[in-house]
Order: C-alpha cells, then sequence, then structure tokens
C-alpha cells in the first residue's frame, strides 16, 4: 500500500523490495498499531493550513493510495505560497520510489525560494 506498481513490478529494484518489506516486518508490532490508530485519529486540520505563510513544495506520488490527488489539492489551495508538483510513477513513498525526480524538485524548489 505505500508503493506504486511501477516500484512493485519492476525486477531491477527488487533489492530495494527486499530491504524495505524487511524493514517493515521488523517494527515493534505495538508501536506500529499505535502509529497507524494516530493517524486514523487525528484531528483535522485543514482549517489551519492557512496558517503557514512560508513557500511550501508539496509532493505527491501519482500512484499514491493511501493519500489521493484530492488531498494534495486542498493543501496546496490553502497554503497560500505553496507549489504541487506530481511525482509520476510514486506511490506514498516517492523519495524511495523516484529518488532522482524527487531530489530535483526539491533542488528546483530550493533554488527559488
Amino acid at each position: 500500500m505505500f508503493f506504486g506498481p511501477s516500484f512493485l513490478k519492476d525486477p531491477k529494484r527488487k533489492v530495494f523490495r527486499t530491504t524495505w518489506r524487511n524493514h517493515f516486518l521488523s517494527n515493534n508490532r505495538t508501536g506500529l498499531v499505535r502509529a497507524v490508530k494516530g493517524v486514523l485519529s487525528r484531528k483535522e486540520i485543514t482549517t489551519q493550513l492557512n496558517i503557514i505563510q512560508v513557500p511550501t513544495l508539496i509532493l505527491w506520488g501519482d500512484h499514491d493510495f493511501l493519500t489521493d490527488k484530492e488531498q494534495a489539492d486542498i493543501m496546496h489551495k490553502n497554503i497560500d505560497k505553496s507549489i504541487l508538483k506530481i511525482v509520476p510513477r510514486a506511490g506514498h513513498m516517492s523519495p524511495v520510489e523516484e529518488p532522482v525526480i524527487v531530489n530535483s524538485m526539491i533542488n528546483d524548489f530550493l533554488k527559488n525560494v
């Protein structure tokens, strides 16, 4: 659920998938359950996004099944100085799936801040 199909099906990324699978499986189950419950029960903060008054880069992977595009659009709409960039072929873990693209987007953003 964290990774998009491009990453999951790419034979060249088998080692990365194994590494991340082992990483996720090695997590403390109690801590993991608590973290998920925290995400599911957290207070909605959309109405407070307009408080952010600094340039903000929002990245959304076009294969992200955990955060849909509408949520990224809401953040972008409510953060005055934000830029929304779409990371192609990436799911929720876009820096892992497409590190060159993500780093380029971050570098471009920082050059212009």
